[in-house]
C-alpha cells in the first residue's frame, strides 16, 4: 500500500540554528500516528513543514515530504494553498488566537465551503450549520451568528474541528487539540474526532506532550526530543518494551494507578538550545546511561519490523540477540 504520507530526513532551521534533524516517518491512510516529546523538540514545528505554513525565520534546508508520492516542498505555492485546507487539514492549540476575532462562525466555515467546495455563499451557510452539527454543537444555526469571543473554549475548539472537516481531508493534524480544555471537555473533543476518523476514514497526526493520549487514541507513535526523532514503534511497543532512555524516562515520570508516591519523578535537566553544536546523541547529557560512544553520531537501529530508535544501547541489544 502506497503511504500517504512520508516525510524523509526532513531539517529546518531558524535564522541558521537547526530546530529539526533528519525526521523520518510515514503514515497511511486512516491510520493514527501519535507525536510526543517535551515542548521544543519539534513537534509543531514539523507539522507547520508539512502544512506548508513555517514562517519566516524558519526555512526548510533538505529532506521530502512526500503526499502520494508527490513532494510538497517542490510544488509551487498556490498548488500547495490548495491542498492546505481540503485534502490536508490543522486544528491549532489555541483555536482563540486562530479564528478571526471580527467575522462570525457561519462566515469562517463558510469561506472554507465556498473555496475548497465550489459552493455559493447560501449553500455553504446552509452546510455550515451541519457541520456545526456533526462536531456536537447545540442549536448550530443560532451559534453560526455567534463570534469567537462569545464561545466556550470547548464550543471554539469544536468551530475549528468544523471548519478542518469542512474541506474533506485526508489528513487531519492535530496539534494538542485540548490544551486549556478541562478533562471532561478533552474527552470529548477526542471521543469527537475519533468518531468522525471512524465516519471519514481520514488519517490523524496527533501532536501531544501527553502520553495517555498516544495510548489511548494512536495506532502508531514516534518520540521527539531536540528535533529529531528519537524512537518509533506500534503504541503496545512504545508503551510495553520502550527502547531509548529519553522514552523509558518519560514513561517512568508518569503517576501509577494505585501507587502512593510523594514525588513524581522527572527526567533532569533541559532540552539543548543549540543544536547545532552537538555532534553525537542530544540526550547524552541527561542520560543516566551515557558513555563517551554518545559523543558521536547515532543512527536509527531497529529492534523488530515496526520499532526503531537512535541510541547506541538499542544497537548492542540488536548486536547480541536480545532485538525481537
Amino acid at each position: 500500500m502506497q503511504q500517504l504520507l512520508s516525510v524523509q530526513n526532513l531539517e529546518v532551521s531558524f535564522a541558521k540554528r537547526p530546530v529539526l534533524r533528519q525526521v523520518t516517518f510515514s503514515l497511511a491512510p486512516g491510520e493514527t500516528l501519535g507525536i510526543v516529546g517535551e515542548s521544543g523538540s519539534g513537534k509543531s514545528v514539523t507539522a507547520l513543514s508539512i502544512m506548508g505554513l513555517l514562517s519566516w525565520p524558519g526555512r526548510i534546508t533538505d529532506g521530502k515530504v512526500l503526499w502520494h508520492g508527490e513532494d510538497l516542498l517542490q510544488l509551487p505555492a498556490d498548488s500547495h494553498r490548495q491542498l492546505r485546507g481540503s485534502s490536508m487539514a490543522m486544528i491549532f492549540q489555541e483555536p482563540m488566537t486562530c479564528l478571526n476575532p471580527v467575522y462570525t462562525v457561519e462566515q469562517q466555515i463558510a469561506e472554507v465551503l465556498m473555496l475548497h467546495q465550489g459552493m455559493n455563499k447560501r449553500q455553504a451557510s446552509e452546510a455550515a450549520a451541519s457541520y456545526l452539527e456533526q462536531v456536537g454543537i447545540a442549536e448550530p444555526k443560532a451559534r453560526l451568528r455567534n463570534f469567537p469571543h462569545e464561545l466556550s473554549g470547548g464550543m471554539r475548539q469544536r468551530v475549528m474541528i468544523a471548519m478542518a472537516l469542512a474541506g474533506k481531508p485526508e489528513l487531519l493534524i492535530a496539534d494538542e487539540p485540548t490544551t486549556a480544555l478541562d478533562v471532561t471537555v478533552q474527552a470529548q473533543i477526542l471521543d469527537l474526532l475519533k468518531r468522525l476518523q471512524a465516519d471519514t476514514g481520514m488519517a490523524m497526526i496527533l501532536i501531544t506532550h501527553d502520553l495517555g493520549l498516544v495510548a489511548e487514541n494512536a495506532d502508531r507513535g514516534i518520540v521527539m526530543y531536540a528535533g529529531e526523532v528519537v524512537e518509533e514503534g506500534t503504541v503496545s511497543e512504545l508503551f510495553e518494551t520502550p527502547a531509548h532512555p529519553y522514552t523509558q524516562g518519560l514513561l517512568r515520570s508518569l503517576p501509577r494507578w494505585g501507587e502512593q508516591q510523594d514525588l513524581l519523578y522527572s527526567i533532569p535537566g533541559t532540552v539543548p538550545r543549540d543544536l547545532g553544536a552537538i555532534a553525537g546523541c542530544a540526550f547524552a547529557d541527561r542520560c543516566p546511561l551515557s558513555s563517551v560512544a554518545c559523543r558521536e553520531q547515532q543512527v536509527m537501529h531497529m529492534l523488530s519490523p515496526s520499532q526503531a530508535a537512535r541510541c547506541r544501547m538499542v544497537n548492542a541489544q540488536v548486536k547480541e540477540g536480545v532485538a525481537r
